[in-house]
């Protein structure tokens, strides 16, 4: 094996990582109990408070985490492709679509979201720290990316609706039925 063929393979790893992060970060974040948070970060725990900052932004969160995944994502699937195309030729195109559809499928999709439902607070609490300054320095392409997004919303007729609308007593209702 050559030199770049080792460092195209790891960097591919290393991307297929990221988008394992991006996307069990995702899941947990979102499925993870806020009302256990609240508890955990009303007792002083430092993550659970910072999980709520960053869910209490949940459009800039997403918005983030969407980003990041898609740029790994498709950086992984460029260098793959530029890799099989070295190997097989133009075959190549179809060899590297079809490995790296199955490994993010199954292995930067599948498996980190299905262990983040599972363990959606604790997963939460470690990655918070980690997103942070990712929210943070991704912020402006979100904003923009939030401008574009709303732009042409309006141009197909569509009117931002703003906050969500369902009461607060309809949320702790559902709680309530949730926990029962």
């Amino acid at each position: 094996m050559t030199t770049a063929l080792v460092l195209t393979l790891a960097a591919i790893l290393v991307l297929l990582l990221a988008s394992a992060f991006f996307s069990g970060s995702e899941t947990a974040l979102t499925a993870a109990s806020r009302s256990r948070l609240h508890h955990l970060a009303q007792r002083g725990n430092a993550r659970a408070l910072l999980v709520e900052r960053l869910i209490a932004r949940r459009e800039r969160l997403i918005g983030a985490i969407l980003l990041g995944n898609n740029a790994v994502n498709i950086l992984a699937s460029a260098l793959a492709t530029s890799l099989m195309i070295g190997i097989f030729g133009e075959a190549g195109v179809a060899y590297a679509t079809i490995a790296m559809t199955a490994l993010i499928f199954i292995f930067a999709e599948v498996l980190p979201k299905t262990a983040a439902i599972r363990n959606a607070e604790r997963i939460a609490l470690t990655v918070a720290p980690v997103l942070r300054p990712v929210v943070a320095v991704l912020a402006p392409a979100v904003a923009a990316v939030e401008v574009v997004v709303g732009a042409v919303l309006r141009r197909m007729g569509r009117r931002e609706t703003g906050k969500r609308l369902v009461p607060v007593a309809d949320e702790l209702r559902g709680l309530f039925d949730l926990h029962a």
